[in-house]
């Protein structure tokens, strides 16, 4: 057989103290953990026979007393009779309680592992007493387990602090623990506010008490020692201070409070939501630092290695699912067993009987043990002083003060959230950095941040909305009283009074949807209705104005080609702005039925719900038909609107459309630009809405400010108001080329039928050719074009001298020509001679001589250059042109020659007068020019309208030549005089009808083709 070699069998034995009853029960499930221990270490020296102790755990109930403990202690270690101890694992959670067994059991030399018991922080600092030599502690000094609590409030900013604890009588832990935390933290330069003490037997009236003080003094964190507030039911409602802290609507930015955050004790974990505590945790070790001791022992909880441990396999130890930690084991094991989570004071406790069998295990191996089959004491206080051990805690080591080093403490916090509907309720380990799973959450949300409530109008943003659309309304309301008070003023009457008072109600509605409905927490019912809102609001007072500006177009291209306007009635304006808003409408209908937005929740912090919102995004066809509907609006305004280009004074209307339109659509973009910046969700929100309702509010006072400012505003304020207007005009000129008469009430008809938006007076055939007479005498020309020049409308009057000088050309053109073409032709003829007519001729004809030498005169006296063309000839060349080409020019030439007129008219003959009274040199001229076309028209009895035909055939003089001077009318050329044709002999005018212009008769005709035809003479009455 072969041989086995046993060790001698030892027993030792081990004191436990554990309370099941009192103020400290069942805090550190000793009395659990102590039997499980014993029947490990037993069951081993069964199986192992080199195992070489077995161990007998001697447990005793203290009742959480004193005195209990005293007489416990001392009833045992003096009784002689019994087996002697050899080490005591006790809790000692109250100091007084640890203290006293300490010291009973450095009496008796016994060595003494408490598990809980903290040195008193305030008076002994880390050292301990003399008279507890042979105690060990598995934890420091009741503050230390603030180190990553101090560490984190210094790494936040937190400047300020009040600290609470309760005074339990007979036992000081927890005000060791806050106040000496307080201490700590005055040190690291955090001012502590407050410190407030809860006496035993203090009702809840102290806890409100000083909940109120905090909220006074309101500091950044509050630290809040009570370890029994959280050990029941009872006590966590009684001393519990967070459903004061809710009571009192109040909340520090941070809170942390001790030994509750797993306490099942508390019936609301809602209330413990965003609390931070401090903590003692097993510090997990893993890869290389976890290996075996060099004894063939082993705690429990420790996973199977391989025997052969490679590298990469040690690597993995404790961090692995096949090789997993020990904390993790024991946890495990504990839930299996009693059915709740361990805490890190139950892990602690393992500790300590990890700790001791290590030592246990190396004293009883010395010869002295083994000759007296004992343990002594001394060893086991010896190897416990040097020893260190892996455990489910860590690894244990105690220092010379026999506190143990290697316990950790973190920084944990509750955080409560719901996720997608789904509650998450988890503890995350703020610091230290190496084992955090969460980042610390300061500040903690308020009571209000932590609900979510909708309502219509909460946040500033939304109150600023409302309240700009209130006096934004204000205006427009105004604006619809001013306007049904003064229906009956011409210029109202031009838009037609309930047309105005619609787009304002249009108007108002846009803003309101705005402020209400498109806002920035968007429920269902309003993702249904706000597209509704706007868009047909917004498509009616657009259209509305376009249909304005279109029917304004119409009468003006009427009014240039002297046509009565088109029927164009306001009842049709609407019919046509009802069709497009009703297709805007049926969009809208096929957004609803096929793509209609969604209210969706936002969720911008998982802690503080108040901060969430909902929105309606935009799906695809959505997106595609809303950017078909405000394209097309903004396309319809440009096609309405370049027809009726700016105008000035009488023809300021289609200006002031097209500036209503553009400060619109400028708003417009601004909103859409500003709300795509990035900006805060509200605020991005509140500027859209802002743009939005000042662009259609800023649309309708434009439209109306000439209508309704002369009724708010006195005559010297609009005075001012037309100066600064006409200041902006300098800086932003527009170029008047086209509007329309607005001319005085006597010219309008009845306002309430099918009229004209705009009636005017048609301009007649005297009205142009007392503009182009103006423009026959250089002096008269410079006055005008100098008026031109001023108002930006120079370039209108040099078109019409190109327009002339084109004619003009066109007809030397077809003479200079003609005069090539005699050339040509006596080339052709001179060829015949020689061929067929010369004596002596190849091809000689027989004709008799007479008709030979008269052939051969008129060949000789066939001059070169011979223009075969008149100038009426010409002329009649070019109107019979199929093709019109002399008019090309002429539609634009029309509305040229009547702009100019309608706008400069009236202003050059105040120009004139003036210089003929003020000046001297040229007027000299026109003075002379005036008295003798007055005698000439004096003499020869003609009638006004017979001077006026007259007149208009005077030959035009035109300033500008190819290269010439835009700017003035010196250094020009004038052209010919003799050569320049007169309007009154163009086509376009003589076909005006009867009743439109006045007609020239025979007489007239007569007398203009002979001064057309006779040749020009000087003053001598020589021909040039």
């Amino acid at each position: 057989m072969p041989f086995t070699f046993s060790l001698p069998s030892i027993n030792v034995n081990v004191m436990v103290l554990y309370d099941t009853i009192g103020d400290e029960a069942n805090r550190t499930d000793i009395h659990k953990l102590a039997p499980v221990w014993e029947s490990y270490i037993n069951n081993k020296t069964q199986t192992d026979a080199t195992y070489p102790f077995t161990i007998t755990v001697e447990a005793y109930e203290t009742a959480s007393d004193c005195q209990r403990v005293n007489s416990t202690l001392v009833n045992r270690l003096s009784n002689a009779s019994l087996p002697r101890i050899t080490t005591i694992v006790a809790e000692g959670d109250n100091c007084a309680r640890g203290a006293l067994s300490a010291t009973i059991a450095h009496t008796y030399g016994i060595p003494i592992i408490l598990t809980t018991y903290s040195p008193d922080s305030i008076t002994n600092a880390y050292k301990m007493p003399e008279d507890q030599g042979t105690s060990f502690l598995m934890s420091g000094p009741t503050f230390a387990q603030f180190k990553e609590l101090i560490k984190t409030y210094k790494q936040t900013g937190i400047k300020t602090v009040v600290a609470v604890a309760a005074n339990h009588g007979n036992s000081n832990y927890d005000v060791h623990s806050c106040m000496g935390g307080a201490d700590e933290l005055e040190l690291r330069g955090i001012e502590v506010l407050g410190r407030f003490i809860i006496e035993r037997g203090q009702s809840t009236d102290r806890v409100m008490d000083i909940v109120l003080e905090i909220k006074g003094l309101n500091p950044d964190a509050v630290i809040w020692c009570d370890r029994l507030m959280c050990e029941s039911l009872a006590a966590s409602e009684e001393f519990l201070p967070m459903q004061s802290f809710k009571d009192a609507n109040y909340l520090p930015k941070a809170l942390s409070i001790l030994d509750c955050l797993d306490s099942d004790a508390v019936p609301d974990k809602t209330l413990l939501q965003y609390v931070s505590a401090p903590n003692y945790v097993n510090n997990m070790i893993v890869g290389f630092e976890y290996t075996e001791d060099d004894y063939p022992f082993s705690n429990m909880f420790r996973p199977d290695v391989p025997e052969n441990l490679t590298a990469g396999i040690q690597m993995g130890v404790g961090d692995t699912i096949a090789i997993p930690s020990s904390t993790y084991l024991f946890y495990t094991w504990f839930s299996t067993k009693y059915g709740y989570t361990p805490t890190y004071t139950t892990v602690m406790v393992w500790a300590a009987f990890d700790v001791l069998e290590k030592a246990l295990y190396i004293a009883a191996l010395t010869p002295q043990s083994q000759a007296t089959s004992f343990v002594s004491p001394l060893d086991a206080f010896v190897l416990l002083s040097v020893g260190h051990c892996s455990t489910p805690f860590g690894l244990i080591s105690f220092d010379a003060n026999r506190i143990n080093t290697g316990s950790v403490t973190i920084f944990i916090q509750a955080f409560h959230a719901e996720v997608d509907g789904q509650s998450d309720d988890d503890n995350e380990i703020v610091s230290p950095s190496t084992l955090e799973t969460g980042a610390f959450l300061y500040p903690m949300p308020t009571w209000e941040e932590r609900i979510y409530v909708w309502t219509l109008i909460s946040t500033v943003n939304e109150i600023r909305s409302v309240a700009v659309a209130g006096v934004l309304n204000v205006i427009l309301i105004a604006i619809i009283i001013t306007v049904y008070i003064h229906r009956n003023d011409v210029e109202i009457r031009m838009l037609h009074y309930m047309h105005i008072i619609l787009l304002c109600l249009m108007a108002m509605a846009f803003c309101w949807g705005n402020a209400l409905l498109y806002q920035g927490d968007m429920l269902q019912r309003q993702c249904d209705s706000y597209l509704w809102v706007i868009f047909l609001s917004g498509s009616f007072f657009l259209s509305i104005v376009n249909m304005k500006a279109y029917r304004l177009s119409i009468f003006l291209k009427s009014s240039t080609n002297g046509r009565r306007p088109k029927p164009f009635s306001h009842g049709k304006v609407l019919k046509y702005t009802m069709v497009m808003v009703g297709l805007t409408a049926i969009l809208l209908l096929v957004i609803a039925l096929a793509d209609q937005p969604k209210s969706i929740r936002i969720i911008v912090d998982v802690y503080r719900p108040v901060a969430d919102y909902h929105e309606c995004p935009w799906g695809s066809i959505t997106t595609a038909l809303l950017t078909i509907i405000i394209v097309a609006h903004f396309l319809f305004s440009v096609y309405c609107i370049a027809a009726v280009r700016n105008g000035m004074e009488s023809f300021s209307d289609g200006t002031i459309i097209k500036e209503s339109l553009i400060a619109f659509y400028f708003c417009l973009a601004i909103g859409i630009m500003l709300t795509n910046i990035g900006l805060e969700h509200k605020l991005s929100d509140f500027i859209r809405s802002l743009f939005f309702n000042i662009g259609a509010t800023l649309f309708c006072v434009r439209l109306m400010a000439n209508r309704v400012f002369k009724y708010w505003l006195p005559e010297g304020v609009q005075k001012y108001l037309n100066q600064g207007y006409a200041f902006y005009k300098t800086i932003w000129p527009t170029t008047a080329t086209n509007s329309v008469n607005n001319q005085s009430a006597e010219n309008y008809d009845d306002m309430t039928g099918d009229c004209p938006v705009y009636q005017q007076r048609t301009i007649q055939l005297g009205d142009i050719n007392e503009l182009v007479t103006a423009m026959e005498d250089p002096s008269r020309l410079k006055i005008l074009r100098n008026l031109a020049l001023k108002n930006h409308l120079v370039e209108n009057v040099d078109f019409i001298c190109g327009v002339l000088r084109f004619k003009e050309e066109a007809e030397q053109l077809i003479m200079t020509s003609s005069g090539a073409a005699s050339d040509e032709m006596k080339t052709q003829a001179m060829a015949m001679w020689y061929q067929y007519l010369q004596i002596n001729s190849p091809d000689e004809v027989n004709v008799s001589s007479t008709a030979r030498e008269m052939l051969k005169t008129q060949l000789d006296h066939w001059a070169p250059n011979v223009k075969l063309v008149s100038k009426l000839a010409a002329r009649g060349s070019l109107e019979a042109d199929a093709e019109h080409r002399l008019i090309i020019f002429e539609s634009a030439y029309r509305e040229i020659l009547t702009m100019l007129y309608q706008n400069l008219w009236t202003k050059f003959r105040i120009e004139e007068a003036q210089a003929l009274t003020l000046e001297d040199g040229d007027n000299d001229s026109m003075m002379h020019l005036f008295s003798k076309d007055k005698a000439k028209h004096k003499s020869s009895g003609k009638s006004s309208s017979k001077v006026a035909s007259e007149r208009s055939s005077v030959t035009l003089l035109c300033p500008i030549s190819e290269g010439g001077d835009k700017n003035g009318v010196e250094g020009t050329n004038t052209g010919n005089p003799s050569t320049s044709p007169s309007i009154s002999s163009w086509p376009a005018f003589s076909e005006r009808s009867a009743s439109e212009a006045p007609q020239m008769n025979r007489e007239e005709i007569d007398l203009f083709m002979k001064e057309k035809e006779a040749p020009p003479s000087d003053s001598s009455g020589s021909e040039k």
